[in-house]
Order: C-alpha cells, then structure tokens, then sequence
C-alpha cells in the first residue's frame, strides 16, 4: 500500500472550530501525522497533539491578506501545500467537519486505484441548475478528499492558486497558454475544479464515495442519503459530518460585534449565524442566538446530540 500521504488542513481565523475537526481526527486516526496551517493565535485554540505539524502563516503576511477575500487565502495554502509536500498524495479536509470514524483511511484505500477521491460535486444533475457543466464528468467536493498530485503540472505558485480559486481572467488565462500549452478551458462550479479538470484531461481517474458514509449530495443531485433531515443543510455521513458555514457565520459573529459593515446579503449572514449558533450549542454549550430566531436548525440539534454523544 502507499504510505507516502501529506494530510492538512487550515484555520485561518477559525481556531475554535479547528479545535474539533483535529480532535475528532486524531480520536478516529490515531497514527497518522496532519499539517495544519494558521497564525499563531489560531494554534492557540488547538489541542496539542503529537501528530500535529504546525505551519505558522504569520511570516507570510500576503497570505493572511488575502484571506479578507475568501476563497483567495485558501487557495493561496494550497497551492502552497502543494508544492511543498514531498509526498505525492494529497489528502485535505476542511477546519469545519467533524470526524465519526475513519473516513480518512477510506480515501487512502481508494487512492490506491484511483487519482482523486471523495464526496461528488455532481455536474451533469448538478444543483445549480447549471446548464453550460451538465456535459461535463462529476468531480468531488474538497471538504475532505485526496488526489495525486503527480497530475499536477503547474509549478508556478501564483498560477497554481489561480487554478485552485478559478479565477482564470484574460491576463492569466495568456501567462497559463504561455508556459502549460496543455491547459484547457471548461466553465467551472465551485472551489479547486479548474485543477480537478486539468487533472482528469491528463488522465487522472476519479473515484466517487458513498453518500451515506461522507455525507452530502448523492450522483442524482439530490441531498438524500439515510440521515435524513441531519443530511439537509449540512453533508452529514457514517464517518464525517461537514458543517459548512461555519467559518463564515463565526466571522460575521466577530463583524458584529466589532459594528463592521457586512458586504454579503442578509439571508447568508442570518443561514450562517444560525449553523454557528447550532455548532457552538452542541460542541460549547454556547448559545449565540435565542432558540426563537434559530428554530429552523435547533430542530437538528437533539438527532446530532444523540450522533455525535450518544445522548
């Protein structure tokens, strides 16, 4: 079996719920090393562990900038991680899942036989109601997958994160033409497709998990899998739950607090407030909003208490 497996994650202004996702991870995979990118002060949140290698940001003050524009930042410790790993195989799961079991095992074991593994991003059913992808084959979603970088044939750092973000404008799509002849253009959906795509026109071969162990959207696009209603506004499977929003609704939290203007619509702020408010519920026993503003999401909370503590 291969063994040569770089395993990391990011908790750029997150620490509190990275503080979960490690832990749940090292209860679940007790041998296997994680890299973890942040600042000092996100560490400060994290359970020690001796498994953990931390890579600290703070002396990279442009990556940490450029997490003020999202997916920017992350694109930016990816392409990052990638190109500094000396292992060949990738494996990445985002700051805001949380483990049940030994899902990251199960993509190492589909890495045996396959280039990218992991929960499907459906294009041809997608969701969106994207008509210019539906041609397209499905790629998998990025809160926790692993592929072989050695499909990966951008060695430039900025055109790498480009890749991953999907930002190809005219100016960069010219500089790639120029130096990776074999890059071709597909329009895209979400987070690190551009690079999935280049991967699978190089030959890479894709490898679907099973929606009730991963959690999320099933290949006829639909959000149905046997959790029911615990699957419907979050991706929640057998090994892993991903609570996606999160992040977002701990940084508006912090936005409020601080009275900084909110620049996204008001029903994003209020969806993320209300998962936040149900993470911290059952995770700190911390309330951030009245069970009256949040009822849609607290009617979750009694099923995930009983998943996750058996109570």
């Amino acid at each position: 079996m291969k063994t040569d497996y770089f395993i990391f994650s990011e908790i750029v202004r997150c620490g509190v719920i990275g503080r979960i996702a490690y832990d749940t991870f090292h209860r679940f995979h007790p041998t296997l090393k994680l890299h973890i990118f942040g600042r000092k002060e996100d560490f400060e949140h994290i359970i020690e562990h001796p498994n953990n290698i931390c890579h600290y940001l703070d002396e990279f003050p442009e990556i940490i900038k450029a997490f003020d524009s999202g997916h920017r930042g992350t694109s930016r410790v990816w392409a990052k991680a990638i190109l500094e790993a000396k292992e060949d195989y990738i494996i990445h799961f985002d700051s805001d899942v949380v483990f049940r079991g030994d899902m990251v095992n199960d993509i190492i074991e589909a890495l045996q036989t396959h280039s990218i593994v992991g929960g499907v991003r459906n294009y041809p059913n997608n969701p969106n109601n994207r008509d210019d992808v539906r041609h397209l084959p499905d790629l998998t979603q990025t809160y926790c997958f692993g592929f072989d970088k050695r499909f990966i044939y951008v060695t430039n750092q900025e055109v790498l994160s480009r890749f991953i973000e999907n930002t190809i404008d005219n100016d960069i799509l010219y500089k790639i033409k120029q130096e990776y002849p074999d890059y071709i253009h597909v329009p895209v959906i979400d987070f690190f497709d551009t690079l999935a795509f280049n991967m699978l026109f190089k030959g890479a071969t894709i490898k679907i998990m099973d929606n009730d162990i991963i959690g999320g959207i099933n290949i006829d696009g639909k959000r149905i899998n046997k959790y029911g209603i615990l699957n419907r506004d979050m991706d929640f499977g057998d090994k892993i739950v991903h609570f996606a929003s999160v992040g977002s609704g701990l940084n508006f939290l912090k936005m409020i607090q601080t009275g900084t203007p909110i620049n996204v619509p008001s029903c994003y702020v209020e969806y993320a407030l209300g998962k936040l408010d149900l993470y911290m519920r059952l995770f700190y026993n911390n309330k951030i909003l009245n069970d009256e503003k949040n009822k849609t999401f607290l009617e979750m909370y009694e099923p995930l208490k009983k998943a996750f503590f058996n109570t």
